[in-house]
């Protein structure tokens, strides 16, 4: 089995701000790795000497007392990090490694995570079929990342999609905003490993600058 590395920054300038690196190597060994600032800049403090900037989470925190995510004494900020490794079965059964993925992209990335472990393992696509998909993302009014948090339901979806199913999901109630053919928010990377005849696939996501490689 070859070594395969897949470094995926968010964007040409955004890249300072999330990050997301999947690494495989011939033993089976992986690390999965998302680095994020939330936004740019962060908190624009920097820890003492060190050059390390410090991120601003706690962007996440709301002031109104009924929100579940009310600022208060003991109570941890909800955070969207969502780096994923799938196994066969459990590691303590003697599961194997078939998937690591994740993606920078704040509140998208559970549902840009899903999307693709469902491509590979209930329709039997590759990683690069799974990524290359139709890219939604559901906004719920009150629960963005971002300051002031947005009030608003929404749906974006790739017009990749196709009219059938756009319609479909407007038909139904959704507040459809089309994002364009590639414009779907997050930024997957993965590595699948077939167990059979112990095979390394990678992919990079095109809606942003990354990249696969094996060495």
């Amino acid at each position: 089995m070859q070594d395969s590395y897949f470094p995926i920054p968010t964007s040409k300038n955004k890249s300072c701000r999330k990050s997301y690196l999947a690494v495989v190597d011939r033993w089976g060994n992986a690390v999965g790795e998302l680095q994020s600032i939330q936004t740019m800049l962060g908190s624009c403090v920097i820890a003492g000497s060190t050059g390390i900037l410090l991120n601003n989470l706690m962007t996440y925190w709301h002031l109104d007392p009924d929100h579940i995510d009310f600022l208060r004494p003991g109570q941890r900020v909800r955070h969207t990090m969502n780096p994923v490794m799938v196994f066969s079965e459990s590691v303590e059964n003697g599961g194997q490694l078939e998937l690591v993925c994740g993606t920078p992209g704040a509140d998208t990335q559970v549902q840009t995570n899903m999307q693709v472990v469902t491509g590979v393992f209930d329709y039997g696509l590759t990683v690069a079929e799974a990524i290359d998909g139709p890219r939604w993302t559901h906004n719920q009014a009150g629960t963005g990342s971002a300051y002031p948090h947005p009030n608003t339901d929404s749906l974006q979806i790739e017009s990749l999609a196709g009219e059938e199913v756009i319609e479909g999901l407007a038909e139904r109630g959704h507040s459809v905003e089309l994002t364009g053919a590639w414009g779907g928010a997050g930024s997957e990377g993965a590595i699948q490993v077939d167990l059979e005849n112990k095979t390394l696939f990678a992919a990079s996501d095109p809606r942003r600058e990354g990249d696969a490689q094996v060495w």
